[in-house]
């Protein structure tokens, strides 16, 4: 972890220098999520937003209080920030099993161009019985599960960090239609995608067949 972007890339070029992949052999995260560096990042660099506009509101408040002679209730605020912004240099699978690892590296690579789990047991190369047993064994849910979690992560981070339209999150996610996307979004998460839009629910955590997995499973999307 870089304690700023400027850092994160330094530790990009470091790694490069020897020879150590990204995120395969070290994964690389920074603070202060600067889009431009971030995105210029060879891989794309995953950052912390700090919440510098909140920072900012509450800061002005404050002075506003003292410019009218109220007296401030503490010394120090903490500002809580945003949350990750993930991008290619964290991208990486805690999984020990290597087909379910393979399988998942190759999930978290296509599953917005709409793949199903025939093409993932392909990529895998082990039958479909045995690769949905040792899914179901290390991860707790099925590969049509571990697709669609994904898919959905990634939905509502387009909902709730751009303004593009329900339809063309439904074409770069790879639902077969929006409605398909809003069915399934309701779902999970208890809420309509225009809905969460406006009031910025709280952060899906998965399906919960995931939940009881034993071992660690983190994916970065």
């Amino acid at each position: 972890m870089a304690a700023n972007d400027n850092r994160g890339r330094q530790v990009l070029e470091a790694s490069r220098a020897c020879k150590l992949r990204v995120p395969e052999d070290v994964a690389v995260i920074a603070v202060d999520n600067d889009e431009l560096l971030c995105g210029l990042s060879s891989p794309m660099l995953s950052s912390i937003e700090q919440g510098a506009k909140r920072l900012g509101y509450e800061a002005a408040s404050l002075l506003e209080n003292l410019m009218d002679g109220k007296k401030l209730s503490g010394t120090r605020w903490v500002i809580d920030p945003v949350g990750v912004v993930p991008r290619r240099s964290t991208e990486v699978l805690a999984i020990d099993e290597p087909h379910v690892s393979q399988a998942m590296t190759y999930i978290s690579q296509h599953f917005a161009e709409g793949i199903k789990a025939a093409d993932v047991i392909k990529a895998a190369a082990l039958s479909r019985s045995a690769l949905e047993n040792r899914f179901k064994a290390v991860l707790g849910c099925t590969i049509h599960t571990a697709i669609r979690q994904l898919q959905l992560e990634r939905t509502r981070r387009l909902i709730f960090e751009t303004n593009l339209p329900l339809k063309q999150i439904a074409v770069n996610v790879g639902f077969r239609s929006v409605q398909h996307m809003t069915t399934l979004f309701g779902k999970a998460i208890g809420q309509s995608p225009a809905k969460y839009r406006q009031g910025g629910g709280a952060q899906w955590s998965g399906d919960s067949s995931l939940k009881s997995n034993r071992q660690e499973y983190k994916m970065v999307a």
